[in-house]
This record gives C-alpha cells, sequence and structure tokens, in this order.
C-alpha cells in the first residue's frame, strides 16, 4: 500500500553497500527508518516486520507512527478507509493502542511494549514467537552493555565512538 519495494530491494542494496564499505577508508553505517501504522497495514503485517528485523539483528531506534499528510493517496486511504485507485476496502489502524502495538512489535528490544507484544501475539495466534522477542531483547541488550564497555575502552585510549584520532573526553 505505501508503494515501496519488498526486501528483496533492501537485501540487494545491502550488499551492494557492503562491497562499496569494503573499498572505503573508514566503515559507513546505515541508519534504518521504519514507519509502522500505514494504512493498509496490520497487526500482521506489523509482526513480519518485527520478525524481520529480528532475524536481520536490525534493532529500530528511529520508527514514526503514520502521520497522513495532505494530497497523499496513503491519506486518502487514511480518512476513507479505500484505496482511491482500486476501490479496495483498506484497514487503517486508528486506535491509540493498535498504532501503539504495532511500534512495539517493531521495536522488539524496548522493554515498556513487551506487554503489547504479547497481547499482539495471542490475538494473531502466534504465541510460539513470545520466546523469540524476549530473547531477541535480551541479546541485544547484552550486546549493547559490551559496547559500552567497547566505549569506556576507547574513552580510555582517547579514541571516542571508536574512531582514530578522535579527541578524549
Amino acid at each position: 500500500m505505501m508503494g515501496k519495494p519488498g526486501p528483496e530491494v533492501y537485501e540487494t542494496f545491502l550488499r551492494v553497500f557492503e562491497k562499496m564499505n569494503e573499498r572505503l577508508p573508514e566503515r559507513r553505517y546505515l541508519v534504518n527508518y521504519f514507519l509502522s501504522a500505514h494504512p493498509g497495514a496490520g497487526l500482521r503485517e506489523a509482526l513480519d516486520l518485527g520478525l524481520y528485523c529480528l532475524n536481520r539483528r536490525l534493532h529500530p531506534e528511529q520508527v514514526q507512527d503514520f502521520i497522513p499528510l495532505p494530497m497523499t493517496l496513503s491519506a486518502a486511504m487514511y480518512h476513507t478507509g479505500f484505496h482511491p485507485l482500486t476501490g479496495e476496502a483498506v484497514h487503517v489502524p486508528r486506535s491509540f493502542r493498535e498504532r501503539k502495538t504495532q511500534r512495539a512489535l517493531v521495536q522488539y528490544e524496548n522493554r515498556a511494549g513487551h506487554p503489547l507484544i504479547r497481547e499482539a501475539l495471542k490475538e494473531l495466534d502466534a504465541r510460539h514467537l513470545e520466546r523469540l522477542f524476549s530473547e531477541g531483547s535480551r541479546r541485544s541488550a547484552g550486546k549493547k552493555r559490551q559496547q559500552g564497555s567497547k566505549n569506556e575502552r576507547y574513552r580510555r585510549k582517547g579514541r571516542v565512538g571508536g574512531r582514530r584520532g578522535s579527541p578524549g573526553v
């Protein structure tokens, strides 16, 4: 419904990006940006995106809840509940709770969203995934602790954030 290409295009881009990164003198990083609660997206689609992120070990921090912009197809779908070009009925996540739940599924690391994730998994008859989401959250929390200690080593050596030649703090 958003008119964006599927994950296979992103995967191709990642491969090209990594090849380019190998040739650069300094490593570059991607910052992913996600949109939740777009018209046409229900809990199942949010779950699929959350699982994709979890399996790719992506930890989305930049997630925006959909806000309708004037004169866009998405705004027309949001306000009418129909796709303006096809006339097809479109699910529109309108309630605060559903929008918050979709965000929680994508930002699975945020422990405050875990009760919402459990409810969504129950509603989707996917409770078998509950452990996967909680383990993914714990795994990433451990990784952040390790990164914190690594950053501390860099600070002591006068290299903030792991970049050589950066002034010490």
